[in-house]
């Protein structure tokens, strides 16, 4: 005999599918669109540093911009190019974002917070030796950018390094207490399986260095 409620079920079930790839549907248009303006911009970007003959600026091999006079126009154009792979990436558009930020590098090579961001790119997209190689960068210009910290911190989690996760959670306490970037670490540490035991035997290992036992 059939159930009498099973129409209903099944209409529900239905509602719920078309809801869902509603829902998918208006948030692929919504990367796909950030990802057309973050394009837009970077292009006018180009074309206005292309015509900026005015404050020195010219192309550089490879594309890259160059300035023929203060490192000043350096770091402008790669804070907006830093700025735009930024939203890129929070867009889910990792390769423009990696794109973008080879150019801010190369713009501005002592930009920590841009090589940060394009080790995020690359991590991302599950690319973990250039990964890590540009957190690296990131940490050697600025030993206090706390993004590179955390994001490195969770690729040492992925393998197992829960060492050197753990020496970045506690430099990310002294630097911004408890930021993002700490809370966001701190959070996945204590989500892993037999946390609290790793964490009670680091605390005892700790207590013997600081008795000298």
């Amino acid at each position: 005999m059939r159930d009498p409620g099973e129409p209903d079920a099944r209409a529900r079930a239905k509602r719920q599918r078309r809801q869902t790839g509603t829902s998918g549907r208006i948030m692929q248009d919504k990367v796909e669109q950030s990802g057309r303006g973050v394009r837009r911009r970077l292009a006018a970007l180009a074309l206005t540093g292309a015509m900026a003959a005015g404050i020195g600026l010219v192309a550089g091999p490879g594309g890259a911009v160059k300035a023929d006079g203060t490192a000043r126009e350096y770091q402008l154009v790669s804070r907006d190019l830093t700025r735009l792979g930024s939203e890129a990436l929070q867009a889910g558009d990792a390769d423009t974002a990696r794109h973008v930020l080879e150019s801010a590098v190369a713009a501005d090579p002592s930009n920590a917070a841009a090589f940060s961001l394009m080790a995020r790119a690359y991590q991302t997209t599950g690319d973990e030796p250039r990964a890590r190689k540009f957190y690296g960068t990131a940490l050697v210009i600025d030993p206090q950018e706390t993004s590179a910290l955390g994001w490195s911190g969770e690729l040492d989690l992925a393998g197992n390094d829960l060492t050197s996760a753990q020496a970045k959670l506690d430099r990310l306490a002294r630097i911004c207490g408890e930021c993002e970037s700490y809370r966001r670490l701190k959070d996945m540490m204590d989500d892993r399986p037999g946390a609290a035991a790793q964490a009670a035997d680091l605390d005892r290992m700790r207590g013997l260095e600081g008795s000298g036992g």
